[in-house]
C-alpha cells in the first residue's frame, strides 16, 4: 500500500449565509519524525492553520437540516469522495484534482446516521445501519458501481450509447438476513463494524440481544452467518497487509456521553484470536473535552495511521482539531508482539462558524 501523503476532512460551516460543508486536504507532511518511542505526556504538539476548503457543498432542500454523508472511495488514486444527501442525490468529488462527477440518485436515502461503506473490487457498498428486509424500491443495501449498466442506459432509445459509454450506476443488492422483521425501524438490530475479508467478502456485526457476524459475497450476492461473535470493533476496520491484521476504534467510557477513552484495537478476526488494544489516546490537557461521539482511525500504509480527535475547551467556545501520527511496530517483549508508538500531533483551530453543529467526518 503506497503511503498517502493527505487525509481528508470534512466539517460543517457556513458560507454565503447559508449551511455547508468543506472539505479540507490535511497534509501529513511533519506529523512523522524519524525518532520513535515518544509516550503520551512527551508528545509534540504544534498549531497548524486550517487548509482552505478544496470544496465547499451548498445542501438543498431536506439536506439543509441534515447531515450528508461522504463516503470514501478507498483504494481510488484520486482520493474520491462520494457524498449523498438525504433525499437520495449524489455526487463524486475528486480530492485530489477537484474534479465533480453528478452521479445518478441512490435508489434509496441513507439516513441521518452515518451508513457503513466499503469498497471493494471497484464498487462501493453501500448499506443502512439498520436496514429494512422489505424495501420495493430497493436500496438499503446497494453498490455504486464503474461500468457498464445492464440493459442501457435511460433515454438512449436506440441503444446507440450501449456498450460504448462507461458510467457510474447503483445497483440494489439483497438485504441482509438480520434486518428488522416489519420494516418499520423500531429495533435494537444495528450495524456496529465492518470489515472486507479477503479482498471481496464484507463482514458486519449487528448488536443485537445476542451479537453476531456475518459475510456477504461480492461475487455471489449470497449472505452467510460468520459466527455468534463479535468483530471488536466501532465502525470499519481496515487490513494491515504487513502485520496480517484489521486495525480499527473501539471506545470505552469514562463519564458522559463524549467522555470516552480511544482505543486502538488490532484482530485477526478470528472468534478465539490475539487481539491486541492500546489506550495511550488521551485529551492533551485536563481542560479538554471531547467535542464529538466519533473518533476517525486513518490508514496511511507502511503500518502508520493518523488518528483524528475533536475537542472543545473548558470554559470558552474554542474547538479544535487535533490529528496525530502513529505507528505499530512488532516488538518481541510486548503484549502480542505489537508496540504503538507516538509520533507527533497537528492541532487545527476552527473559527466560530465552522463545526458549530459538531458534523465532522475524516478519511
Amino acid at each position: 500500500m503506497k503511503r498517502r501523503r493527505f487525509v481528508n476532512l470534512v466539517v460543517d460551516s457556513f458560507a454565503g449565509g447559508r449551511p455547508a460543508y468543506t472539505l479540507h486536504r490535511i497534509d501529513l507532511f511533519g506529523l512523522f519524525s524519524r525518532r520513535r518511542g515518544c509516550s503520551a505526556g512527551a508528545m509534540e504538539m504544534e498549531e497548524a492553520p486550517l487548509p482552505p476548503p478544496a470544496m465547499t457543498l451548498h445542501p438543498n432542500g431536506p439536506d439543509e437540516v441534515g447531515p450528508v454523508q461522504f463516503l470514501p472511495l478507498t483504494g481510488s488514486k484520486d482520493d474520491d469522495v462520494v457524498a449523498i444527501g438525504l433525499g437520495g442525490c449524489a455526487m463524486l468529488f475528486g480530492a485530489a484534482s477537484r474534479a465533480v462527477h453528478v452521479l445518478p440518485d441512490a435508489r434509496r436515502p441513507k439516513g441521518r446516521i452515518s451508513p457503513m461503506a466499503i469498497a471493494a473490487g471497484g464498487s462501493l457498498y453501500v448499506i443502512e445501519r439498520s436496514p429494512y428486509p422489505v424495501d420495493p424500491a430497493g436500496g438499503g443495501f446497494e453498490a455504486l458501481t464503474l461500468g457498464l449498466l445492464p440493459g442501457g442506459w435511460p433515454g438512449d432509445k436506440y441503444g446507440v450509447l450501449h456498450g460504448r459509454c462507461p458510467g457510474w450506476y447503483w445497483r440494489s443488492l439483497p438485504p441482509p438476513p438480520f434486518a428488522f422483521g416489519d420494516g418499520s425501524g423500531d429495533g435494537d438490530i444495528s450495524i456496529d463494524a465492518c470489515a472486507l475479508v479477503g479482498g471481496s467478502k464484507l463482514w458486519m456485526t449487528v448488536v443485537e440481544e445476542a451479537d453476531a457476524t456475518y459475510s456477504f459475497d461480492t461475487a455471489s450476492g449470497a449472505w452467510s452467518k460468520v459466527g455468534d461473535w463479535a468483530l471488536p470493533f466501532h465502525g470499519r476496520a481496515d487490513h494491515v497487509p504487513e502485520l496480517g491484521l484489521w486495525f480499527g476504534l473501539s471506545y470505552a467510557y469514562r463519564g458522559g456521553d463524549y467522555d470516552r477513552l480511544l482505543t486502538v484495537h488490532a484482530s485477526d478476526l478470528t472468534p478465539d484470536g490475539a487481539v491486541w488494544r492500546w489506550e495511550g489516546l488521551g485529551p492533551p490537557s485536563e481542560r479538554w473535552s471531547t467535542a464529538t461521539a466519533e473518533s476517525y482511525l486513518v490508514p496511511l500504509g507502511s503500518r502508520k495511521f493518523c488518528v483524528a480527535r475533536f475537542f472543545e475547551i473548558a470554559c470558552s467556545n474554542h474547538r479544535c482539531a487535533v490529528f496525530t501520527g502513529v505507528e505499530v511496530v512488532r516488538d518481541k517483549d510486548a503484549k502480542c508482539g505489537l508496540r504503538m508508538h507516538l509520533h507527533r500531533s497537528k492541532r487545527y483551530n476552527f473559527l466560530d462558524d465552522v463545526f458549530h453543529r459538531r458534523f465532522s467526518q475524516v478519511f
